[in-house]
């Protein structure tokens, strides 16, 4: 079982019936090295999530909502920001690959809709 298939089984709660979990963005371990942050791209909404070691913290960004996403690219990381109306919500320290990847997938999914 791959790691886009274990969390969609740990998020079945929280998404919807008609929800798929597309891509699954680690933030870099020097970050964060025994709960690193992710960011999920579904069909319906990107979902920042923080696991802790008693359960996780979950914000979600419908697409419809999302005016705004970016990417800052450094050196080793990039950091993804995304804007919506009254809010900036930053996701620092993505490898560049993972970075692009998220943004291909939201790409494609505004596309699509």
């Amino acid at each position: 079982m791959g790691k886009v298939e274990r969390l969609a089984k740990k998020l079945k709660n929280y998404l919807a019936t008609d929800e798929n979990v597309l891509y699954v963005a680690d933030t870099s371990p020097l970050k964060d090295a025994v709960y690193p942050p992710q960011l999920i791209v579904t069909n319906k909404r990107l979902i920042f999530r923080i696991p802790k070691m008693v359960g996780q913290t979950l914000e979600d960004f419908p697409y419809k909502a999302i005016t705004n996403i970016s990417i800052d690219e450094g050196m080793m990381f990039s950091n993804i920001t995304i804007t919506v109306p009254g809010s900036e919500k930053k996701i620092e320290a993505l490898s560049k690959k993972e970075a692009q990847e998220v943004m291909r997938h939201v790409r494609e999914v505004q596309i699509s809709q």
